[in-house]
């Protein structure tokens, strides 16, 4: 067991000493500020505005106070168009076509506004965003009927449903806490998977690894240093953690309140997060510590781990999904696969102990695959080299 933490301990100290480390905790960090500011910016500055620049606007006048036909005001609508911004079109519906109706069409993104005609005095407008050009093109039309029909300026009541800004928020608030949260474990996947299976390489080719298995038994070396290196990756992890959570602290609930709303520490999600950050961290590791030892020049490694880095890519983008789509049932079985489960449980607030007891009984016994597959593979390329150096001599 001294040997265990005696390798644990030099591959701690190794990866410490490293620029990757360095560079990787100062890049993430300053993107957890830049990413915790930006919520906030993107709402006050307003650009969540859309692109569009012509709108449909449904008209309702059952006993035709105001309106006649739709045809009229389109025709007026184009001999004043030069003093708009936007192009504009006005549909008079049907009486039957109630409120409720019209609400949903507008809530559904089928229209862009409606106009309700209570009396000649009294016009309710709903609008998705706002649109102050509305109530110019109402005035001047009725300014144009005004003597013919003695209809005299109404009332106007407009409400601005900020759809287009609420959606945004919306995404928002639903996308930048879990984001950051598996940025993390991505980088350190990523990150670190390279740097295990470069090293794993390196001391095979350099007959370190021969050395070592003449004085400590195989599974202890390889289970140590993955455990150095995991030491390293959690104490990064809450570190950024940490960081994540003064900065928001030390931010105004003035200046930042939807960042401040976003971001709730929760102990119980907080610790299956970091727990299974740990499984996936040694399933992963053990991975790139077989393909490691099974490639044999380090210049053929990068397309060798190719296809892990490809799987936590799939896992991240499963995890978009479901956070795009929270009530797919999909999900119940990618929290069972081990290589997707890190990820799926970060999008997944719902706490089912038993879902949680089968997805972490299943990464265990991964873990012990894997352990044994790489103790096969490694004792089969030794062997495999010492039957070549035989034959050489």
């Amino acid at each position: 067991m001294n040997k265990f933490f005696i390798i644990a301990a030099y591959n701690f100290r190794d990866i410490i000493s490293r620029n990757f480390f360095k560079i990787s905790t100062l890049v993430i960090s300053l993107l957890i500020m830049v990413i915790l500011i930006l919520p906030d910016l993107i709402v006050k500055l307003n650009f969540v505005s859309g692109d569009s620049s012509e709108y449909l606007i449904y008209i309702s006048d059952g006993k035709n106070y105001i309106f006649d036909d739709d045809l009229e005001l389109n025709l007026y609508l184009r001999n004043i168009e030069d003093n708009l911004d936007n192009k504009y079109y006005f549909k008079l519906v049907e009486r039957e076509i109630t409120e409720d109706k019209l609400m949903d069409k507008l809530n559904n993104g089928d229209i862009d506004g409606y106009i309700n005609v209570i009396s000649k005095n009294t016009i309710n407008i709903f609008t998705r965003e706002n649109y102050p050009e509305i109530k110019f093109i109402l005035d001047r039309y009725i300014l144009s009927k005004k003597f013919e029909d003695g209809v005299s300026y109404p009332n106007y009541n407009f409400e601005s449903l900020s759809l287009s800004k609420n959606k945004v928020i919306g995404v928002i608030k639903n996308y930048t806490y879990p984001f950051l949260l598996l940025l993390f474990i991505y980088t350190i996947f990523v990150l670190y998977g390279q740097f295990i299976a470069m090293n794993v390489n390196i001391e095979k080719s350099s007959k370190i690894i021969d050395i070592f298995i003449t004085k400590v038994r195989l599974p202890v070396i390889i289970l140590g240093k993955l455990f150095g290196y995991l030491l390293v990756a959690l104490m990064q992890l809450l570190y950024f953690i940490g960081i994540l959570f003064l900065i928001t602290g030390l931010m105004s609930d003035k200046y930042f309140p939807i960042i401040k709303e976003i971001i709730v520490f929760d102990t119980v999600f907080m610790l299956k997060y970091v727990l299974y950050f740990i499984l996936g961290f040694i399933i992963y590791g053990l991975l790139f510590t077989l393909i490691g030892s099974v490639i044999d020049k380090i210049e053929e490694l990068s397309i060798g781990l190719i296809p892990i880095v490809f799987l936590i890519s799939i896992g991240y983008f499963f995890s978009m999904v479901n956070l795009q789509f929270p009530a797919n049932y999909l999900k119940n079985l990618l929290v069972c696969i081990p290589f997707f489960t890190p990820f799926i449980v970060i999008t997944d607030n719902n706490f089912v102990i038993y879902k949680d007891i089968v997805a972490f009984l299943i990464m265990m016994v991964t873990m012990v695959i894997l352990v044994y597959i790489n103790i096969k593979f490694s004792r089969q390329m030794i062997k495999f080299k010492g039957k070549n150096l035989r034959k050489n001599k």
